[in-house]
């Protein structure tokens, strides 16, 4: 399941969840993650809440 990808802000490069990185191998430019939001199960999110105050 692939619920975020890392993406260079500069030149768009990606690079895996898996890889450990911290600036774009290709241009050295800061990176971004990307939330595919229709792969995240809301329903996990949910009942893993705490009752709250």
């Amino acid at each position: 399941m692939k619920e975020y990808e890392v993406e260079c802000i500069r030149c768009g490069a990606r690079f895996s969840k898996d890889d450990i990185v911290y600036t774009c191998g290709k241009c050295g430019g800061l990176l971004d993650i990307k939330y595919d939001y229709s792969e995240v199960d809301a329903g996990r999110i949910v009942n893993a809440k705490g009752e709250g105050v």
